[in-house]
């Protein structure tokens, strides 16, 4: 076993480690300050900040992830299956923020969610576009629900294909970012305070469960409280890649 497998090795057997009563050990191995929610998906569904703020798991089942590894990550079949927070994330409703999901989509139907909240504040959808009849990856933001001001940003996708996403909401500076496998796509103007951080749901909509669900796999999910910088958003997608596939 060469360096770089056994380091592997020992971060897998950590975090699996993790995967006991009461809340588990602060397991992130890169890019921790701010980390809010870490969830690796190594055969549950437990957050792996130390931050206790565990999931429900209410349909998906434990699948391969996107190097082969057996039961590191969620299956989500596009009808009512979802993963849900059961109390709203602290620190979050008028910060900077962050988040980072390594998905693939798989057979498509119609619109599907693959991140959202309460006021669909923070989310993640894929759609196909009935023109160019393209996949298309949209992050969107918005104030709440009572209004339209809100902003997206998109990126064209492929089925069946691994992506990282990583959407960073700026506040302070006034921006929102795309940024997919480590390389940022495309940032916009942003001014407003979003209300984050209530009824989260992975593999769905607070409002539409069992309408629009995703169908596919998703194998990992942070959440910070700070705006990520594009070197760290590189950081993160370079460790979480470097896995070898299974042989």
């Amino acid at each position: 076993m060469n360096a770089r497998n056994l380091f592997i090795s020992l971060i897998t057997m950590l975090v699996m480690a993790g995967c006991t009563k009461g809340p588990s050990p602060n397991l992130c191995p890169t890019v921790c300050d701010g980390l809010v929610a870490y969830y690796p998906f190594y055969g549950d569904a437990t957050d792996k900040s130390g931050n206790g703020h565990d999931l429900s798991v209410l349909g998906p089942t434990l699948s391969k992830d996107r190097n082969g590894y057996q039961n590191h990550s969620y299956l989500f079949d596009g009808r009512t299956t979802h993963l849900r927070f059961a109390k709203p994330l602290p620190n979050l409703g008028s910060k900077p923020i962050s988040v980072v999901i390594w998905f693939k989509v798989g057979s498509f139907t119609n619109p599907e969610w693959i991140f959202s909240d309460q006021e669909r504040s923070f989310s993640l959808s894929v759609y196909q576009d009935s023109g160019s009849k393209k996949y298309i990856l949209n992050f969107e933001i918005r104030k709440n629900m009572k209004t339209w001001d809100r902003s997206y940003l998109h990126h064209e996708i492929e089925l069946n294909i691994p992506y990282q996403f990583t959407g960073v909401v700026d506040e302070e500076n006034k921006r929102m970012a795309l940024y997919i496998n480590g390389e940022l796509i495309e940032k916009k103007y942003w001014s407003e305070r979003i209300q984050f951080g209530s009824n989260l749901v992975i593999g769905g909509d607070h409002f539409g469960i069992g309408k629009k669900n995703f169908q596919g796999t998703i194998d990992e999910v942070r959440i910070y409280n700070r705006a990520l910088p594009a070197d760290e958003v590189k950081e993160v997608y370079l460790f979480t890649s470097a896995f070898p596939p299974v042989e």
